[in-house]
């Protein structure tokens, strides 16, 4: 879909005809990020080689912005116009004080604590570097897009998706960026659950790992085939483009005959990645589909494939040098895999600024 900006140009022509505002027919795009902990980096050096062609930054071309987990730190980074460089600095940097490492004694000691007695880690570190990286005054009524944001309530045994206000939407516009940051990032066994006004949230990669299908539910619900009037325009979306980005590292099939009475120890982190990476390809196949059935746009940024080596030292905590590098080196490396070769396949997305605006 081609966006259509043109207006009546009758008078143009030497036709005296009254002034009529034509609504503008145009694509809803969004930019969807998938959840994996240290792995946004990848995303981040992704997006950061895209704003170095574009010149401009990602946040400028979509109108809904969905992130689950570190996507959704990501997701609020781009809103609150942090350019994706320094977004990959936030992990390289801070990424390292979010999940330690420590010596062999102190990693034994978190797994054995996870398992057994509490989160792997705390959340405190996480807490100030993003007070410092959002600012802390930032809500959600300030975001600069239409947000969707996945966590799960635990509180209320239910799903949650924190969002920008629009139409009767607004009890999330009160909510700290650092509180729902802290909330989407929240993985079982991992970092603690948090409590914003009473109830306790967790990841929302529980459930919506991508979180696609979020996002066209929502532009399909509130926006797609509806007229809006912004900037004093009238704007009809006629279907979704999205672009999503998924993350390296996925767990890998197991020997055959493997126990099947595991205890919950022995499954380890790989239950909840499991679970994780199954969401993701259900949401991707399916949000593709819808997308595509209604004649839009579904591109999926895959990561390559990573050798058995090189899975071994890639998981979501993992912030040891070799890790960061060889995230950051994937990361650039598909920038410009994207920004030239394959630049016709994302083209689309860049061409013409977001029209949604508040």
């Amino acid at each position: 879909m081609k966006p259509n900006f043109d207006r009546n140009n009758l008078n143009s022509k030497g036709i005296n005809v009254p002034d009529v505002n034509i609504p503008i027919s145009t694509d809803f795009k969004i930019l969807s990020l998938d959840g994996g902990g240290i792995k946004g980096l990848y995303a981040a050096e992704l997006l950061a080689g895209i704003e170095r062609k574009t010149g401009k930054l990602t946040g400028d071309y979509f109108d809904m912005i969905c992130g689950t987990s570190t996507g959704g730190i990501i997701a609020l980074g781009i809103t609150c116009g942090i350019p994706c460089e320094q977004i990959a600095r936030f992990y390289t940097e801070h990424g390292p004080l979010i999940f330690p490492r420590g010596n062999w004694g102190e990693r034994t000691f978190r797994r054995l604590r996870q398992a057994f007695f509490g989160t792997k880690y705390g959340n405190a570190n996480l807490e100030n570097i993003l007070h410092e990286f959002l600012g802390g005054h930032q809500t959600m009524a300030s975001a600069n897009h239409l947000m969707c944001i996945p966590t799960f309530n635990i509180t209320q045994g239910r799903p949650t998706v924190f969002k920008k206000p629009f139409g009767p939407y607004h009890r999330d516009g009160r909510f700290s960026m650092v509180e729902v940051a802290l909330a989407t990032s929240a993985a079982p066994t991992y970092l603690p659950s948090v409590s914003i006004e009473g109830d306790q949230y967790v990841d929302g990669g529980l459930y919506v790992n991508n979180p696609s299908m979020i996002g066209y539910t929502e532009a399909k619900d509130h926006f797609i085939g509806k007229e809006h009037t912004i900037d004093g325009h009238k704007i009809t979306y006629d279907g979704v483009s999205m672009l999503s980005i998924k993350l390296p590292g996925d767990p890998k099939g197991e020997r055959p005959f493997i126990n099947p009475r595991r205890s919950f120890s022995k499954w380890g982190a790989k239950l909840v990645g499991t679970a994780m990476t199954g969401s993701d390809y259900i949401a991707a196949y399916q949000t593709g589909k819808l997308i595509e059935r209604d004649g839009g746009l579904f591109y999926r940024l895959t990561p390559p494939s990573l050798s058995s080596s090189q899975v071994k030292i890639v998981d979501m905590d993992n912030t040891s040098k070799k890790s960061i590098q060889l995230l950051t080196s994937y990361g650039k490396d598909a920038g410009h895999h994207y920004t030239s070769t394959q630049w016709n396949e994302i083209e689309h997305f860049f061409t013409h600024d977001k029209s949604y605006k508040f």
